[in-house]
């Protein structure tokens, strides 16, 4: 039964490759006749309650079921490139925590600023703190 399920799950990812490729070419009429047997195909098993059972050896199978199934088989290159997309993704994500940091700092910095101002106006100018302002 469990083969079964795969196997359907795996026509379905056919299907959808094949509608894929048919609308990609621009083969609309190919298209609707390959959906409408499919939706056929599907109620018709529904009525009848009956499962497909293709389950053949695999030298028999069609070479998209072959193509489908190696699709999943990563290569070395595929793997050392998943790593160094992680390793990146990371270093991403710490220099992006780092500025937020950094902005957050500034905010109140300036909030702090903008308190001492509304405390003492008359003692503090703008212009002792060029720096501060600079950056806004």
């Amino acid at each position: 039964m469990n083969a079964q399920k795969d196997l359907q799950s795996e026509n379905l990812e056919i299907y959808d490759y094949i509608k894929e490729f048919l609308k990609f070419n621009s083969l609309s009429n190919t298209l609707e006749c390959f959906e409408a047997e499919i939706k056929t195909k599907q109620a018709s098993n529904k009525v009848t309650n009956k499962q497909p059972s293709i389950l053949m050896k695999k030298e028999d199978q069609p070479r998209l079921y072959s193509l489908l199934k190696s699709d999943g088989a990563k290569t070395k290159r595929e793997i050392n490139l998943e790593k160094e997309f992680k390793a990146f993704n990371k270093k991403y994500q710490q220099i992006l925590q780092a500025g937020r940091q950094i902005f957050s700092v500034s905010i109140n910095l300036l909030q702090m600023l903008h308190s001492m101002k509304e405390v003492n106006p008359i003692s503090l100018k703008i212009s002792e703190f060029p720096l501060i302002f600079s950056l806004i």
